[in-house]
């Protein structure tokens, strides 16, 4: 079956702000020292998980590499933090990951596309996702400590 993707609205593009919102909420729950509350826990795995399947039945496409890349990421973490599952979680990841792939080779150097890599590493171990994720990141520590030549960098 073939999916018929739509671009962003602004409507959309606040739901996947608060998925991306709710997933730290939920990965980061209780790292402060507070106490985890179980409706607390619920509740956020509830939303998260209803959120994704939202945004992915909606058929959402980004108009963007970027808003692609962005929208993939916020779906593959929800879908990795919510320990909820109706029978079609590891499908629905596995789509996503295909997304992710596709996308991949438009993003350009960037944190977004660090980010998408280590995520999808930690759900394939593909190693050439993680060499690429390190070198991008030991580029950007090079520049910003002025080591490296920023023309042969944009060259490269």
């Amino acid at each position: 079956m073939k999916l018929h993707f739509k671009t962003f609205t602004y409507v959309l593009s606040d739901k996947i702000q608060q998925l991306y919102t709710l997933c730290h909420d939920l990965l980061y729950l209780g790292m402060d020292g507070s106490p985890v509350y179980t409706n607390v826990l619920s509740r956020l795995n509830r939303d998260v998980y209803r959120l994704c399947d939202e945004l992915y039945d909606s058929g959402l496409q980004g108009a963007t590499p970027e808003e692609e890349g962005f929208l993939c990421l916020s779906l593959l973490k929800g879908y990795l933090a919510s320990y909820c599952d109706y029978g079609n979680k590891q499908t629905r990841i596995q789509a996503v990951l295909q997304r992710i792939r596709t996308v991949l080779p438009q993003l350009p150097a960037s944190l977004l596309r660090v980010r998408l890599l280590v995520w999808t590493y930690s759900e394939t171990f593909d190693d050439s996702l993680a060499r690429e994720a390190y070198a991008l990141w030991k580029r950007g520590e090079m520049l910003r400590r002025g080591q490296l030549n920023r023309k042969r960098c944009r060259r490269s």
